[in-house]
């Protein structure tokens, strides 16, 4: 049996800290998806909220089902204690590939979020990043 795993922040392959799973290590990147919901910035990660619209994302399939627990420990997700974090892991239908995979949903305080443009996390941190660097104290 495999598990299907939809990411679209920190745990994008090769997008996440040193410290972030990498699922390459017990999983194989499918391909591209597109998650149902919106997408919010909570700072140095986004968080995925029911809503109108899509996310842009990886699909993994997990070979390795231990990765799920590895991937739950770094989301805050605790499956014996589902509403104790600000994150529940939930199977939902992706747009695209039309299957049913794995999401982590952010369940925490929204007041004064702001929507991540295009759903897309890569592209909204490097924009932030080019911001940074064209700051009043980049060279």
């Amino acid at each position: 049996m495999s598990l299907r795993l939809a990411v679209y922040g920190l745990l994008l392959d090769d997008a996440g800290p040193p410290d972030a799973p990498r699922l390459r290590d017990g999983g194989r990147l499918v391909g591209p998806a597109t998650i149902p919901g919106v997408l919010v910035d909570l700072g140095a990660y986004p968080g995925l909220v029911e809503g109108p619209g899509t996310v842009r994302g990886e699909l993994w399939e997990l070979l390795d089902p231990r990765l799920l627990a590895v991937a739950d420990r770094y989301e805050g997700y605790d499956p014996r204690r589902p509403d104790a974090g600000p994150y529940v892991r939930r199977e939902i239908g992706l747009v695209r590939p039309a299957v049913d995979a794995w999401a982590y949903l952010y369940v925490g305080p929204r007041d004064g979020l702001q929507r991540v443009p295009g759903g897309d996390w890569r592209a909204h941190a490097a924009r932030r990043l080019r911001g940074a660097e064209s700051g009043p104290y980049s060279r």
